[in-house]
């Protein structure tokens, strides 16, 4: 015996409601703050175990380095020791920072960080005759640099660094990482007493390599700059970099010694005639309206791949898109073609039927059919031809799907609940031929030929 709702709650537990509000509000107040305790203890479980990962590669990288390459010091390269040890001295840096040179064919170096250890690593091509003292000043003194603004940003700085670790979340915060890459450059260049012309041929060197560096013009490369300044697409490709363009690095240095070191500057100019008098306008504080313009693109770009989708939509809705106020797919999905107002006439002929009782289905002699003639309103012709065939199959008639399209209809309804139609014809502005076939209801089936034609205007 199934017990109603007065007998289950006639066996509740007489204070049952009110300890469930109690027990609703204290879970309300404290869920929030268990699930934080549990976020803490996952975090005090996980946390240790990634940073000893991390840990024991950056340690393992170090010592790979160590065993399979040169460590810079007082018996290999005590040139390049003595850079660094000037350099340090130079910004302040007091941590230790180790320097290792290994063998590839490219000219470039790199910096390593984590925790306390820190490493420059310097590839033989940067040792190779032809590269001056005053470069691998800039090129060590770059790394110090950046490392000297971590330094002065202490905690605070350290925050912002794990946050750019996140990736997607960090896009606010890479760019006070770029700008400390700025920064490092110009204190690279500050060691070398500003001296701008040592620090543009590393820069040349590390764009084309050591061979090659001597061949570029600063004209072009100044160019170049001027070519992505607040473009949309090198936006793309810098905003979720850590670093910013190299091309911008080097202009925004010509430019910073320009108004920081005139003599220098003015010696580059010299043998560099040509040399763009805006400079300061392409460097990396300049405003360019890059983001605004950025955002301007981006906008500009979705409006030009939404607009059709939503002019379609638009459209589709105000011929009688999406459902109707009780959930029935729409009647004039597809129906972008409409009948021309006016009187019509309509004649429907049964021409097969088969009772519910099951006798064979009979070819029914009627040779005339029914005639009848109404009036296509103004309203009922912008509603399309699903308005203009309910008029042949009734007002309690819902469509399950119609398509007028290309002069060629289908469709299917259900009427009264029970039975149900499929309709297919051709069709005019002026008129239509229709064959509606199905089960009447009680599992029959009949098929009906109905034609309508315009005859003239509403009377």
């Amino acid at each position: 015996m199934q017990l109603s709702a007065a007998e289950v709650r006639a066996c509740q537990h007489g204070r049952q409601s009110a300890r469930f509000v109690l027990a609703l509000i204290v879970a309300i107040l404290a869920l929030p703050l268990l699930l934080l305790l549990l976020a803490i203890s996952v975090a005090f479980l996980i946390l240790p175990l990634i940073a000893l990962f991390v840990w024991t590669s950056q340690e393992t990288a170090h010592y790979y380095m160590v065993a399979n390459s040169v460590q810079v010091g007082e018996y290999n390269y005590p040139r390049i020791q003595q850079l660094i040890d000037e350099v340090k001295r130079d910004l302040a840096v007091t941590k230790k920072i180790d320097a290792f040179v290994y063998e590839q064919g490219a000219f470039n170096a790199m910096m390593v960080k984590f925790l306390y250890r820190r490493a420059i690593y310097l590839n033989s091509e940067i040792l190779e005759t032809g590269v001056s003292d005053e470069e691998v000043r800039w090129i060590v003194g770059r790394f110090i640099g950046y490392w000297r603004v971590q330094q002065d940003y202490g905690a605070a700085g350290f925050v912002v660094r794990v946050m750019n670790r996140f990736i997607g979340a960090n896009l606010l915060t890479l760019p006070f990482q770029r700008a400390t890459v700025y920064t490092g450059d110009r204190l690279g260049l500050a060691v070398i007493s500003g001296d701008i012309t040592a620090a543009v041929s590393a820069m040349q060197k590390l764009l084309v390599g050591r061979l090659l560096g001597y061949s570029v013009n600063p004209l072009g490369i100044v160019e170049q700059a001027r070519a992505i300044k607040g473009n949309f697409f090198a936006f793309l490709t810098r905003i979720g970099s850590s670093f910013p363009h190299t091309i911008s690095r080097y202009v925004d240095l010509i430019a910073f010694a320009s108004t920081a070191y005139d003599r220098e500057f003015a010696r580059f100019k010299a043998s560099n005639p040509g040399l763009a008098e805006d400079l300061r306008a392409l460097s990396a504080e300049a405003p360019s309206g890059g983001i605004p313009r950025a955002l301007g693109y981006a906008v500009a770009v979705f409006v030009a791949l939404a607009l059709p989708f939503w002019a379609v939509f638009a459209w589709t809705w105000y011929l009688g898109g999406g459902t109707n106020s009780v959930g029935e797919p729409s009647a004039y999905s597809g129906d972008l073609e409409r009948p021309e107002p006016g009187e019509y006439r309509q004649t429907a002929r049964l021409t097969i039927y088969e009772d519910p009782g099951g006798r064979p289905r009979q070819t029914v002699e009627q040779s005339e059919g029914e005639t009848s003639t109404y009036c296509l309103s103004k309203a009922d012709s912008d509603k399309g031809f699903a308005e203009m065939f309910k008029k042949v199959t009734g007002s309690d008639c819902k469509y399950d799907r119609f398509d007028a399209s290309g002069g060629k209809l289908d469709g299917a309804m259900t009427c009264g609940g029970t039975a149900r139609y499929e309709l297919a014809g051709d069709f005019s502005p002026t008129g239509s031929h229709l064959t509606i076939k199905g089960d009447p209801g009680g599992g029959g089936y009949m098929e009906i030929d109905v034609t309508n034609q315009r005859i003239g205007d509403c009377g």
